[in-house]
């Protein structure tokens, strides 16, 4: 992929923010202009764009019928991308087709999201593009789907709408294993949403401490995976398969995240935003909690997902000069993630030429 493309795209959504101070009736045209250049550049892929869009369009060429579709042990993917790629084969055997399908998925209902709920839109396609896009939209597809549609579940919980939240969180499982966290996510959301700030930085720090010395969730789980049934043991199994050959994630993942902790510390009454906060917090224990594994950190990459909201509506509640200093920080925090994800990361990422 041509580094200018991606430059041009990040610099463009950076420029995009004053749109946000801007009185025009072009900015939803502009607004929209960008979602679809997005659509378009992550579905113009091929075998050279990346190691993981290689074994996408292979897995593509491969692709049988649906006549063994429920053996699971036929599935290299979750069975609804599996279902998604062996339906677009039937009416056409061009993978751009399957990308575009997988974009327009993902990156439509996100727009739509961040129109109906981001007080600063321009800022929430920054802090997505700057944060997520090239890693998952570009690489991850499957990843990139499954976690916008746990950001639908996850906001259908935070108005308690309880089941249209599973039905969500379970269409994100079939779309990526890492969505099963969800078993995990709603019960400590309820205990979490129910707490004030300074109990759950208290948990935090508890939790923190006993990861030093290697009692985790990671711990637990890696040690009664072999005991689930079915496709819930496929799913935990196929995160720690490539254990060994891993290096942790490391504790200084959440060093960024915790500055916004000090802006969150008071909660107002808002059921969204309190529940984007909470599911905040929840994203930053999954990094202390299954640090040890750099497969697992897709846990709180999923829930990190609610940023693109929350940090847009933690700016609409906080005082003119807060705002300066979060917004200004919020920027530096996206072009950082931006360079370090595109220029200096070693878990791979888009062949660049320039």
């Amino acid at each position: 992929m041509f580094g200018i493309i991606i430059l041009a795209i990040f610099g463009c959504s950076l420029l995009c923010c004053t749109l946000d101070f801007i009185k025009s009736r072009y900015k939803d045209l502009i607004f929209w202009i960008v979602v679809v250049s997005l659509i378009i550049v992550s579905s113009c892929k091929d075998e050279n764009t990346s190691f993981d869009t290689s074994y996408y369009i292979l897995s593509f060429y491969n692709a049988p019928g649906f006549d063994d579709f429920f053996n699971l042990s036929n599935f290299r993917y979750e069975p609804g991308y599996v279902a998604l790629e062996r339906t677009t084969k039937i009416f056409s055997t061009e993978y751009l087709l399957l990308f575009s399908i997988v974009s327009i998925l993902t990156l439509v209902p996100l727009a739509f999201l961040i129109k109906r709920y981001s007080p600063y839109p321009f800022l929430s396609l920054f802090i997505y593009i700057a944060c997520f896009y090239f890693k998952r939209d570009i690489i991850t597809i499957r990843f990139a789907l499954s976690c916008i549609i746990m950001l639908i579940a996850i906001i259908q919980l935070s108005k308690s709408n309880y089941k249209k939240s599973l039905i969500f969180a379970f269409i994100a499982f079939l779309f990526h294993y890492t969505a099963l966290s969800y078993i995990l996510y709603l019960p400590l959301f309820k205990i979490l949403y129910n707490q004030k700030i300074r109990t759950v930085m208290i948990m935090l720090l508890c939790l923190f401490a006993l990861s030093i010395i290697g009692i985790t969730l990671f711990s637990i789980i890696e040690k009664t995976a072999k005991y689930l049934p079915g496709i819930l043991a496929l799913a935990v199994n196929k995160g720690i398969s490539h254990l060994g050959n891993e290096q942790e994630a490391g504790f200084k993942q959440i060093i960024p995240y915790l500055p916004i902790l000090a802006f969150i510390y008071k909660h107002n009454s808002s059921l969204l935003y309190k529940g984007l906060a909470v599911t905040f917090i929840f994203a930053l224990l999954c990094m202390i909690e299954f640090n040890q594994s750099a497969t697992f950190s897709r846990l709180n990459q999923m829930y990190l997902t609610v940023i693109v909201l929350l940090y847009p509506l933690l700016l609409k509640r906080i005082n003119k000069r807060n705002f300066k200093i979060l917004y200004t920080y919020i920027i530096i925090f996206g072009i950082y993630t931006f360079v370090r994800m595109t220029f200096f990361n070693t878990g791979g990422f888009i062949n660049i030429y320039w």
